[in-house]
């Protein structure tokens, strides 16, 4: 393993987004034949491939406001829903809770975008599961003349319903190989968790 973070952010609700800071930061690093543990910022060798790619993909899925692919890593958005064909593949039971099993493509299929199966609560038209996969593979110029490619590139997510019928993520997943310009391969693996939600109430008198 060349490098290894964990992250522990603090995310708050406001009237446009959410405020997300970062609390806690920890890992380790393959240097000089050995590995180099830290704790707290400043990252060590965070001007290195490896740690400038982590902090992209870190701030991509927990800052999306300073990330440029951000709004396309989920697909069902009122946005991105125009660009899929969906067809029903059936009803099944997910997580203890009636769910209509939907597959969906890109209308363009010469498009580099997600495929995959959602399942979506029956009853409050919610996600439950998501799943993607890239909808075509990387072309073969760019696999074997430029050495670029993804390799099981996709993402698993998982929402839960809260009290008062609000549904939030809870996990997120995703593992794929990368390949650059024959230069750096990579087996990369991204793993969260939300570890709580917290819901302010309000009472007048």
């Amino acid at each position: 393993m060349v490098r290894e973070e964990t992250a522990d952010y603090e995310s708050v609700p406001t009237p446009s987004g959410s405020r997300t800071e970062l609390k806690q930061i920890t890992g380790r690093f393959w240097e000089k034949g050995k590995y180099r543990d830290f704790k707290g910022e400043p990252i060590p060798a965070d001007d290195s491939w490896d740690a400038d790619y982590i902090r992209d993909v870190r701030l991509c899925l927990t800052e999306q406001a300073r990330c440029t692919v951000g709004a396309h890593l989920f697909p069902l958005t009122t946005a991105e829903q125009n660009k899929y064909d969906f067809h029903l593949i059936g009803q099944e039971v997910m997580a203890g809770r009636n769910a209509y099993h939907i597959g969906f493509v890109p209308k363009n299929k010469e498009m580099f975008d997600w495929a995959g199966e959602a399942f979506v609560d029956a009853g409050d038209f919610q996600p439950i599961r998501v799943f993607t996969k890239l909808s075509r593979r990387v072309p073969f110029f760019a696999r074997n003349v430029v050495g670029t490619n993804l390799s099981g590139f996709g993402y698993e997510l998982d929402y839960r319903r809260q009290d008062g019928g609000i549904w939030f993520p809870v996990t997120y997943g995703a593992e794929y190989e990368l390949r650059l310009l024959f230069r750096i391969h990579r087996n990369i693996s991204i793993s969260m968790e939300v570890s709580c939600h917290e819901q302010a109430g309000i009472s007048a008198k």
